[in-house]
């Protein structure tokens, strides 16, 4: 269980490439509806205001901020892959830019 991107981040430099699966715990405010566990498929980081902001993307290629009070990526941002199920040679290299595709939440 990690605390943060960034701890996470950490605990994956010391994992293998394969075997494991990561989940983020979604939890409702509603007495009426279980929590679940969404499975995360990548990490990623863009900057806003000065500081590293990090977004997760589910198993529906739908990016959300890892904290709901984030500010949003501006227009021109760059996302950086932090971390993704792909594999590492793909990764390292990889920027995606933010563009405005209405996948983020």
């Amino acid at each position: 269980m990690a605390a943060s991107p960034e701890n996470l981040l950490e605990v994956l430099a010391q994992l293998p490439a394969d075997g494991f699966r990561i989940y983020k715990i979604q939890l409702t405010h509603d007495r009426e509806a279980a929590s679940r566990l969404e499975s995360v498929h990548a990490l990623t980081s863009y900057s806003a205001t000065g500081v590293i902001w990090y977004n997760f993307v589910n198993d529906e290629g739908i990016t959300q901020p890892c904290l709901p009070w984030q500010p949003r990526p501006e227009a021109e941002c760059a996302y950086t892959i932090e971390w993704s199920m792909a594999p590492r040679a793909v990764r390292a290299t990889t920027n995606v830019s933010s563009g405005n595709d209405g996948r983020h939440r």
